[in-house]
């Protein structure tokens, strides 16, 4: 309807959060021209961030007048129910009759006026909606109160009709209410200030660039108190918030080297570092996009519910008719067929059927974004409540990823260029995303005048680059032709030197457990969960780190293809599976598992 308006380039609107986004040219239209045809439809145009208009405090003040009435009636009913049994006489309860029906009239007619435009709007469009059903059971049950009180009978519906146009209001205006607080926090999250960077120009002073014509390799200074504009590999240290992507409230101290996300915000500055995704490929933006992905499928189950009520009202309403034609054939008598049709029609008014489900999922979508969760696919969050098995990762998962170097060793032909090894090694994990790459580089010693070409991460194996003029690489045994005998129990040892020649040393890192490692595990034993620990690190530092946490079964030693096939073969066994990690090699397992979860500081494949 909005793209069939003169003027509109494009429009999309998002059914669940109730929002829209319309680009449109404004020497064709404006906004009151967009509104007024918004409104025509039966809805109604507003600004995102307009507080709360007449409108919003009229249907407020709607909901007070509803509900005070509806919990009045209900105490003039049981009077009525009083004068039924115990004989009242006749003429006072004349008075009650008539008296309930004074208050009800504004009840059914200006308060329920919302439910009957929607009702309206929705048949001029040849629909059926359950605002639909709502107003015939609410005119219904509201008309022949009415005759009843005409003509005498003890018979009111008019508690009901009232307290139906009360929860009905109230229903509409929670959605609303928590629909316009979620939009609004998902447009504060994920759509933050910068549009534009310093770009550091070489034999030039930086100046501002649009984030548009920064390319990757590029670098930009951000100082202190801004937010940074584009995800970033640091040249300098610095201390950010990272509350916006992450969740964590606390200012995090960065080295060089280390990543930046797009929206962290500058605590102590200026910082230099070098672009690592442009406008439109960073995290926030992979964020946006899969929020908005998931409001998307959150919004087929709302769909699929107004598919539903489609099929729903018509068969209510020929459920009534039925009721209604069959008592008047069996001779029960004109109004006890009416009641009974009525009771059909409001015994069958769900209010909130159409948008129960998928406002629940939207709005789970959307809090879990802001505490920095992002779900891909809304279904996953009624897949978490069924799972029996939860399998972590190893590195930068039960463990802080942080790795500390512990020792060196060298081959006796390499001792003599072990300088020069060490700094082509620093070269090539300056590209690595694997925490042990991220502590090699923050580790080794650094020569500006190297740099890796043609660098390659192998998943579960390690790095290999050409620095100048040599093949390295860097991680398990196998990429070399041979290595030293002896491994650590402890810590991860990773081996060095020229690809596929035997390797020229190794050195050895050792990595903590997370803080909260041990009491996530025991709170998974505490809710029947089984923990387990599948790892490409070597199976002795599998195994002390799950005895650590407190994990029982554990097994290393795994390429990233026998991890996913483990996680399969749990699945196909019928057990329900939850895969935890950090890095890309993971991403098979993550989608071969019921659940996967990528924690915030793993590589964007996972």
């Amino acid at each position: 309807m909005l793209e069939a308006q003169p003027g509109v380039a494009s429009a999309r609107v998002d059914y669940i959060s109730d929002t829209a986004q319309i680009v449109f040219d404004l020497r064709q239209t404006n906004v009151e021209a967009l509104t007024a045809a918004v409104e025509e439809a039966g809805h109604r145009l507003i600004a995102l961030h307009e507080p709360l208009g007449r409108d919003e405090r009229r249907e407020l003040f709607r909901i007070v007048v509803a509900g005070a009435v509806a919990m009045n009636l209900m105490m003039l009913a049981f009077v009525g129910y009083d004068a039924f049994l115990y004989g009242i006489s006749h003429g006072f309860a004349r008075v009650l009759d008539w008296l309930q029906l004074v208050m009800a009239i504004p009840v059914v007619t200006w308060c329920a006026l919302p439910i009957y435009r929607k009702a309206a709007a929705a048949l001029r469009t040849g629909r059926v909606v359950m605002e639909t059903l709502l107003s015939i059971g609410v005119l219904a049950a509201a008309a022949i109160s009415f005759v009843a009180v005409a003509t005498g009978q003890a018979s009111l519906y008019l508690e009901t009709a009232t307290t139906l146009v009360t929860l009905a209001l109230g229903g509409r205006a929670l959605e609303r209410h928590f629909k316009r607080r979620a939009a609004k926090s998902l447009t504060g999250i994920l759509r933050f200030a910068p549009t534009k960077a310093r770009l550091e120009i070489p034999e030039h002073p930086p100046r501002f660039v649009a984030l548009g014509e920064i390319r990757a390799g590029d670098t930009v200074i951000v100082e202190e108190g801004e937010t940074v504009p584009l995800d970033l590999r640091l040249e300098t240290e610095a201390v950010l918030r990272e509350g916006l992507l992450s969740g964590e409230p606390h200012p995090v101290h960065r080295r060089p080297g280390e990543g930046v996300l797009a929206g962290s915000v500058v605590e102590s500055g200026p910082l230099r570092g070098r672009v690592e995704r442009a406008a439109g490929e960073t995290v926030a933006d992979l964020m946006r996009e899969r929020v908005e992905e998931a409001l998307r499928r959150a919004d087929v189950t709302s769909r699929y519910a107004d598919r539903i009520a489609q099929g729903f009202v018509p068969l209510v309403l020929l459920v009534a008719l039925a009721s209604l034609l069959g008592h008047a054939a069996s001779g029960a008598g004109p109004m006890s067929a009416v009641m009974t049709s009525v009771s059909v029609l409001v015994v069958a008014c769900p209010c909130a059927f159409g948008v129960a489900s998928s406002s629940a999922l939207s709005l789970a979508v959307l809090r879990l974004a802001r505490a920095g969760v992002i779900v891909k696919d809304p279904r996953l969050l009624e897949a978490a409540s069924r799972l029996d098995t939860v399998i972590f990762d190893k590195t930068g998962t039960l463990t802080r990823g942080d790795l500390s170097l512990v020792s060196i060793g060298w081959t006796e032909p390499a001792r003599g260029s072990h300088l020069l090894n060490l700094e082509g090694i620093q070269a090539i994990e300056q590209h690595s995303r694997h925490p042990a790459g991220i502590s090699l580089t923050r580790a080794l010693p650094h020569d500006p005048s190297l740099q890796a070409e043609g660098v390659v991460e192998i998943p579960g194996l390690g790095i290999t680059g050409t620095v100048g003029g040599r093949r390295l690489a860097a991680g398990k045994a196998d990429l070399f032709s041979c290595t030293p005998v002896g491994d650590p129990t402890r810590a991860t040892r990773i081996y060095f030197g020229e690809a596929g020649e035997a390797a020229a040393g190794h050195i050895d890192l050792a990595d903590a457990l997370r803080p909260e490692a041990r009491s996530v595990v025991a709170h998974l034993h505490s809710l029947g969960l089984a923990p387990a620990l599948l790892s490409g690190d070597l199976p002795a530092a599998a195994a002390a780190v799950a005895a650590e946490a407190g994990i029982t079964e554990a097994e290393g030693g795994l390429s990233p293809e026998c991890k996913a096939g483990r996680v399969r073969a749990l699945c196909a066994a019928g057990r329900r599976v939850a895969f935890i990690g950090d890095g890309f090699n993971d991403a098979e397992a993550m989608a071969s598992a019921t659940l996967g979860v990528a924690l915030a500081s793993g590589a964007d494949l996972a």
